[in-house]
C-alpha cells in the first residue's frame, strides 16, 4: 500500500499476474499484482549505486537457490550420521533465533516440524518455552489436542485459544489486510493464531519450511504412489484423457487451484507468460535426471513457499507485531537438506519427511510423528456452501463486481454457478476469488 501513496504511481493491474493468481491462489516473483512493480526472485539481492548523482540499477544476483541433488556413489555418509548432522544444524538455527530483548515464544500445532522446534528449545537447549495453539470447537478437524500433549510431554507453558470462527464474518478482514492479494484460506487461521500469541509474547518460532526442504506434503506422498504403478498411470490417463507424466499428476488440483483451461477462459487465452511458466514446471517435474521427491521439493521451494506461504505468516503476523522467525529455513539447514538423498526424504510405500520425523522421535513418542498430517486450516464447519456462494454471487456477479471488468464476464459466471452444483463446491477455489475482488475493490476505489 505504501507504493500507491507514491506521486505518478501507475497502479494499473497486471493480467498476467490476475492469471498467476487464479493458477495459484498467489502472485509469483518477479510479477506483482501491479504491472509497474516487479519482485526480486527468492535468495536474491538488487544494488542501487547513486555515485555522482546518477542512479544505476545493476541486475539482480541470486546468492542461494534451493537444488535438491540425489548423492552420486555409494560413499558419503551413512543415515545415521546425516541425521545427527541435521540434529546440529537444527539446534544451532533454533538457537540462533532465541536471541531476543523481548518475550519469545513459539506456535505449537501438534505436527512434526512445530514440534521438533518446540523440542530443540526445551530438551537440546533447556531453556523454557511458552506455546501457543488455537482449536476449533464442535469439529474433529482441529490439532489442539495433538499440541497440549505435546507441549505436556515437553513441558511447556502451553497456551490454547478454542475458536468457533465463521470464515465469511472475517474474509473482509482478512482481504483488506493484505498489500498484495493472497488467496490462501490459511490466512485467516494463522491471523487468529498470531492475534492470540500477541497477547503473550513479540516473538514467535515456527516449523515453516520442514515440509518444503523434507518434502512432507501430501501430495508428494500421492504424486509418488502414482507414478509407482504403471496401471495407476494408465487409469489416470484414461480418467483425465492426459498423459501420465509426474507433471501431469502434480499440476493438477493437488497444486493448481484452477487448470490452466478454465484460466485461459477467464482471461481470454493464458497469457504467454504463464504458459512459458507452466512449461518450465512441467520439464522440472519430468526431468528423469533426479528422483520425483526432489524435483517437487524444488518446485515447491521456489515457488509456493515465497509466494504463499512465507507472506501469509508475514503478513497476519506483523498486523498484531508479532515478529515469527523459521529455524527450518536456515541457509545451512537448507543446504544439507538438498544434499539428503531420497532414502531421507521419502520411504515407501507412504512415509514422508522421513529424516525429519525421526529426529523428531528422539524427544516425542514415534506413533505422534506418524499420525496423519491435517494441515493448518478452518474446519468444514467455518464455512457454509450456501452463504459463501450468496456472498460470491452478490460480489463476482454484480455489475460492480471488479473482476467482471477485468475478466470475461461469461466466463466467470459459469465458473460460480458452477460450484453451486452437487459435489462441486470448493471452498478452496471460492475463497480466493473472494479475496482478490475485495481486495479489487480497494485497491481501485481510489
Amino acid at each position: 500500500q505504501a507504493l500507491t501513496r507514491m506521486p505518478g504511481f501507475d497502479a494499473t493491474i497486471d493480467q498476467d499476474a490476475l492469471a498467476y493468481f487464479l493458477l495459484l491462489q498467489y502472485v509469483p516473483a518477479p510479477f506483482s499484482i501491479y504491472r509497474s512493480v516487479r519482485k526480486l526472485l527468492p535468495g536474491s539481492t538488487l544494488v542501487v549505486d547513486t555515485d555522482g548523482g546518477t542512479i544505476r540499477v545493476r541486475e539482480p544476483q541470486r546468492y542461494f537457490s534451493f537444488t535438491p541433488t540425489e548423492p552420486r556413489g555409494s560413499g558419503g555418509p551413512s543415515y545415521a550420521e546425516r541425521a545427527e548432522e541435521l540434529r546440529l544444524r537444527v539446534r544451532e538455527a533454533v538457537r540462533k533465533r532465541l536471541m531476543s530483548d523481548v518475550p519469545l515464544g513459539a506456535f505449537l500445532s501438534g505436527g512434526v516440524d512445530s514440534a521438533l522446534v518446540a523440542a530443540m528449545v526445551t530438551q537440546e537447549l533447556g531453556r523454557p518455552l511458552s506455546t501457543f495453539s488455537i482449536g476449533f470447537g464442535g469439529t474433529t478437524e482441529t490439532e489442539h489436542l495433538y499440541a497440549r500433549e505435546v507441549a505436556q510431554h515437553l513441558g511447556t507453558d502451553h497456551h490454547e485459544e478454542i475458536l468457533s470462527p465463521d470464515a465469511l464474518q472475517l474474509v473482509h478482514e482478512i482481504a483488506d489486510r493484505l498489500d498484495e492479494p493472497n488467496g490462501d484460506s490459511s490466512c485467516l487461521p494463522t491471523y487468529l493464531l498470531s492475534r492470540f500469541t500477541r497477547g503473550q509474547v513479540t516473538v514467535a518460532l515456527s516449523g515453516d519450511g520442514g515440509d518444503e526442504l523434507f518434502g512432507g506434503y501430501g501430495r508428494y506422498r500421492d504424486t509418488l504412489a502414482e507414478q509407482g504403478s504403471r496401471v495407476q498411470r494408465l487409469v489416470r490417463a484414461v480418467r483425465t484423457r492426459r498423459g501420465a507424466t509426474p507433471a501431469d499428476g502434480y499440476l493438477s488440483p493437488r497444486w493448481l487451484i484452477f487448470q490452466p483451461e478454465q484460466v485461459g477462459a477467464l482471461t481470454g487465452g493464458l497469457p504467454a507468460a504463464v504458459a512459458h511458466s507452466l512449461a518450465d514446471w512441467r520439464v522440472l517435474l519430468n526431468d528423469p535426471g533426479q528422483p520425483l521427491m526432489h524435483r517437487m521439493r524444488a518446485l515447491d521451494a521456489e515457488t509456493y513457499l515465497p509466494g504463499a506461504v512465507l507472506p501469509k505468516v508475514d503478513r497476519m503476523s506483523m498486523q498484531v507485531s508479532l515478529e515469527v522467525r523459521c529455524p527450518l529455513l536456515d541457509r545451512d539447514v537448507a543446504q544439507l537438506a538438498q544434499g539428503m538423498p531420497l532414502s531421507a526424504c521419502w520411504r515407501p510405500p507412504a512415509e514422508t519427511k522421513r529424516i525429519l520425523k525421526d529426529l523428531a522421535i528422539r524427544y516425542l513418542p514415534a506413533e505422534w510423528m506418524h499420525r496423519r498430517k491435517m494441515g493448518f486450516g478452518l474446519p468444514s464447519s467455518a464455512w457454509s456452501k450456501e452463504a459463501t456462494l450468496d456472498l460470491a454471487r452478490d460480489l463476482l456477479l454484480a455489475p460492480s463486481s471488479r473482476l467482471g471488468s477485468l475478466l470475461d464476464a461469461a466466463a466467470l459466471r459459469g465458473l460460480v454457478e458452477h460450484q453451486a452444483r452437487p459435489g462441486c463446491f470448493s471452498v478452496y477455489q471460492v475463497w480466493p476469488l473472494l479475496i482478490l475482488e475485495l481486495w479489487l475493490r480497494r485497491a481501485m476505489s481510489g
